[in-house]
């Protein structure tokens, strides 16, 4: 197996972590319709996002984990959630200790799913690595 794999799969992701607050979703982003049991007014996303920050905050990724689902079951579609799932699943892979037998493959079961998180993100705005590696294009000439 590559030992580069997890490395690219950390720099994906963190490259749709800090994207994800400088693009915030807006209508012309693909999304599909909400079915009629999830419309609500956003609050309850809003505070669930507050939840996670807090938790992700005080290295919780775990917790965090547990709100941004919650999240995802009223809207499949939120981007944000999707990154900062992806982001907490690498940072659970991350914790992982490594010793016992198993170890290796408990990790690598995270990152892949931090890495099906982060393929969702970029289909909600498959824009999004573009946009960033332009921005960071500019910065670096």
């Amino acid at each position: 197996m590559n030992r580069n794999i997890p490395l690219l799969l950390f720099l994906l992701v963190r490259l749709l972590a800090a994207t994800a607050s400088a693009y915030p979703a807006d209508g012309t982003t693909a999304q599909e319709p909400k079915p009629a049991c999830c419309n609500h007014d956003g609050a309850d996303i809003v505070r669930l996002l507050r939840n996670a920050e807090r938790f992700y905050g005080q290295f919780k990724p775990k917790e965090a984990v547990g709100e941004l689902q919650k999240i995802l079951r009223l809207d499949g579609q939120n981007f944000e959630a999707l990154v900062k799932l992806a982001r907490a699943h690498i940072d659970i892979g991350d914790l992982i200790a490594e010793d016992g037998a198993d170890w290796k493959e408990r990790k690598i079961k995270e990152y892949s799913v931090a890495e099906d998180y982060a393929r969702k993100a970029v289909k909600v705005d498959p824009r999004l690595p573009a946009r960033f590696a332009n921005r960071w294009k500019k910065r670096l000439l």
